[in-house]
């Protein structure tokens, strides 16, 4: 893929991970699978293939895995706690969309 200007470009993808614990960062493949994430799932379907970087920010889950009891979860208010552990970690955001740049 080429941006504007005609170099390289990559995409990369930040999105909330139930699977993680609140803070915590992962950077995957776009190809791995999109379990039951709903904006993954929307985004491999326009993109079709097309390769691409993810990196899943925690928000933590519920203990329910029960679909509607997943959905108040995700669009709730976070707590003050968890708003800062995920705030807190935007350094490492940072710095793994930094070691992508050098590795593209």
């Amino acid at each position: 893929m080429k941006d504007a200007r005609g170099e390289e470009a990559r995409l990369v993808v930040v999105h909330d991970e139930l699977e993680l614990a609140p803070g915590q960062v992962k950077v995957k493949s776009g190809s791995a699978s999109a379990k039951g994430h709903n904006g993954l799932k929307s985004i491999n379907e326009v993109l079709r293939g097309v390769e691409y970087t993810r990196i899943g920010v925690g928000i933590g889950r519920p203990e329910s895995r029960d679909p509607e009891v997943v959905a108040g979860y995700v669009l709730r208010k976070m707590s003050a706690q968890e708003r800062m552990k995920v705030e807190g970690c935007v350094g490492r955001v940072e710095m793994e969309l930094r070691r992508l740049r050098v590795e593209g």
